[in-house]
C-alpha cells in the first residue's frame, strides 16, 4: 500500500522508527540542553553541565559493556567452545545471555540511556552550582 507521497508504508515506519531509535540515543544531548536552558536561576556553566551529563551517560554505558558485556561475548566466542568440545562443564547461561545481548542489546541502549540520562540530569542540576563553586575555589 502507496501512502499519498509515494512511500511503501513499511518503509514510512522504519523511517519513524530509525528517527524515534537516534532522537532517544541523543538523549544525553538534547536533555540537559533543555534543562540548562530552562532553568531559574540559571545553571553557570551551562556547556559543561550539558556536555558532563552526556560524558558521564555514553561512559556509564561504555563501562558496563566493557564491564559484563565484553567479557561475556569473549568467553561465549573463545573459552565456552573449547570447554564443550572437550567435554568439560561450561556455563550455558553466560553463553545464551551474551549472544542475546550481541543480538539484540542496541534495542535496549537507547532506554537505558534514556533513563540513566533522566537521573543524572536531574541528580547534577540540583547540585551543580555548587559543583562550579568548587571547581573556582
Amino acid at each position: 500500500m502507496n501512502l499519498a507521497s509515494g512511500i511503501e508504508t513499511d518503509t514510512a515506519a522504519l523511517i519513524i522508527a530509525v528517527c524515534l531509535y537516534e532522537l532517544v540515543a541523543c538523549a544525553p544531548l538534547w536533555w540537559p540542553t533543555f534543562i540548562a536552558l530552562r532553568c531559574r536561576p540559571q545553571l553557570p556553566r551551562r556547556l559543561l553541565f550539558v556536555g558532563v551529563v552526556a560524558g558521564l551517560s555514553y561512559g556509564i554505558i561504555v563501562l558496563f559493556y566493557f564491564l559484563l558485556a565484553f567479557p561475556a561475548g569473549i568467553y561465549s566466542l573463545f573459552v565456552a567452545p573449547s570447554h564443550q568440545q572437550m567435554g568439560h562443564s561450561y556455563s550455558k547461561l553466560v553463553v545464551v545471555v551474551a549472544q542475546h545481548v550481541e543480538q539484540y542489546g542496541w534495542l535496549a541502549l537507547p532506554p537505558l540511556l534514556l533513563v540513566l540520562t533522566f537521573a543524572l540530569t536531574h541528580q547534577l542540576a540540583k547540585r551543580w552550582p555548587r559543583i562550579c563553586d568548587g571547581l573556582h575555589g
